[in-house]
């Protein structure tokens, strides 16, 4: 099982980081287009971002997945996910709350009561 258990851990949170860093760069291009001011700016953030979605979730599971010589194929693929999805989070959360400290003050309006 090591083997598998190997490939599955290092294959599903890069799998799972590609899928968030291509979903999310449509929507961070343009703030950070408009935050950065450059294309240049622009560009660099953005492989930024899409390196720590891919790499945080694959360091996160590597560190912690364990020994998997007496795991089931099963346990493996849903403690590799767990993993992966917890680092997923853990950097678009840092991706999020860092764009958010560089938004203008005036580009975000409060929603008005009804």
């Amino acid at each position: 099982m090591e083997p598998l258990a190997l490939a599955l851990e290092l294959l599903l949170p890069l799998a799972i980081g590609a899928a968030t860093a291509r979903y999310i760069s449509t929507a961070t291009q343009p703030l950070l287009l408009e935050i950065c001011s450059t294309g240049v700016g622009a560009a660099f953030w953005t492989r930024i971002t899409s390196v720590a979605v891919l790499l945080v979730p694959l360091a996160l599971t590597l560190a912690f997945a364990g020994n998997s010589y007496d795991a089931t194929a099963t346990d493996v693929v849903r403690r590799t996910v767990l993993l992966a999805i917890v680092g997923t989070l853990m950097a678009v959360g840092a991706v999020a709350r860092a764009l958010y400290r560089r938004i203008p003050t005036g580009a975000v309006e409060a929603p008005k009561a009804a």
